[in-house]
């Protein structure tokens, strides 16, 4: 494969595709209303078209845009309708999303090539395929590393939770675990408090729901990384749910880790071979973290648990146990 600013070319025996990074970086939100598939509607707007291959509208300058840059063949089908999408300085754009692109649109650009913006997800989705040593962790690289799994959350950027996921990310980001030791998130990010850069938020204390508790929101951080760590086999020594059903986790039940410092910690134990290292980027409402390593001994074949398993392994799931991997 080869990464360009705007796509991704894969080789498939003579043929090259197109990767479609539009649908993949739109996956952990593709669950919401904008990404619903609709009917066909009795009427549409006028210069609207509805697309049924895609169960989407399309219209504007977006439709412009998609008609004279590449169409279908480029850009692909419509994935979503038009909606606002909060920005990191807390503004809101109007966006849609393509099976290939994600485009914005700019009034104060009007008449202009910069009217409508195509957002360059090959950038981003080669950013996250740089190893550890690229991403600039706190210790050096092991040999020839691999990404043992990588999980994303939306979250609403320019808010003050979302300020606080970025901090908490940030920090997180290049931390290591070496073999037979265990990671301790709270210990990683270091102490939660304003004197920190930490700010009052949304969070549950106590089984009470609050809206001002300093260092709310990094919970979307702590179950980013449980998810990437169960997902990969990583055994669990410490985790916790929340006292409250949460919608934001709902893709995931159970899947999800409370943190709050000096009672709720998640701590994830490395029983490989090589050290693993952690990426975490948060950036324009997207937060993904990434665990790299060398070969795993175990590999878990599972895709859809049941039920969250203390211990991290997913006996007793539908699809397969754990299982040694062949070399």
């Amino acid at each position: 494969m080869q990464y360009f600013s705007f796509a991704r070319f894969e080789l498939h025996g003579e043929q090259v595709v197109l990767t479609r990074l539009g649908s993949q970086y739109s996956a952990p939100f593709a669950e919401t209303e904008p990404f619903a598939w609709l009917v066909m509607p009795d009427t549409l707007e006028p210069g609207r078209s509805f697309v049924a291959e895609s169960g989407h509208t399309l219209g504007g300058a977006f439709a412009w845009y998609h008609q004279h840059k590449g169409g279908v063949a480029l850009l692909g089908y419509p994935i979503s309708e038009e909606f606002f999408e909060t920005q990191p300085d807390g503004s809101a754009v109007l966006v849609q999303y393509f099976e290939r692109a994600r485009l914005s649109y700019h009034p104060a650009e009007v008449g202009t090539a910069h009217e409508v913006q195509r957002l360059d997800l090959g950038r981003l989705a080669a950013e996250m395929q740089l190893t550890p040593a690229q991403q600039q962790p706190s210790a050096a690289p092991v040999s020839e590393p691999t990404a043992l799994l990588s999980t994303s959350l939306r979250y609403t950027s320019g808010s003050d939770a979302g300020h606080n996921i970025e901090l908490a990310a940030a920090r997180l980001h290049g931390a290591q675990v070496d073999p037979g030791a265990t990671l301790s998130f709270l210990d990683s990010i270091g102490e939660v408090s304003a004197a920190t850069g930490y700010v009052g938020a949304g969070a549950i204390v106590n089984g009470t729901i609050s809206d001002d508790v300093i260092g709310g929101g990094i919970c979307d951080v702590s179950t980013a990384l449980y998810r990437a760590a169960w997902q990969g086999g990583l055994p669990i020594r410490e985790r916790h749910g929340h006292s409250y059903w949460l919608k934001r986790y709902a893709d995931q039940p159970g899947l999800e880790a409370a943190v709050f410092a000096g009672a709720l910690d998640l701590r994830i134990a490395n029983d490989t071979v090589a050290p693993l290292y952690i990426a975490a980027r948060a950036e324009a409402g997207l937060l993904t973290v990434t665990i790299w390593g060398g070969r795993r001994r175990p590999l878990c074949r599972q895709r859809h648990p049941r039920a969250v398993v203390p211990s991290g392994r997913c006996r007793g799931c539908y699809y397969a146990q754990y299982l040694p991997q062949r070399r």
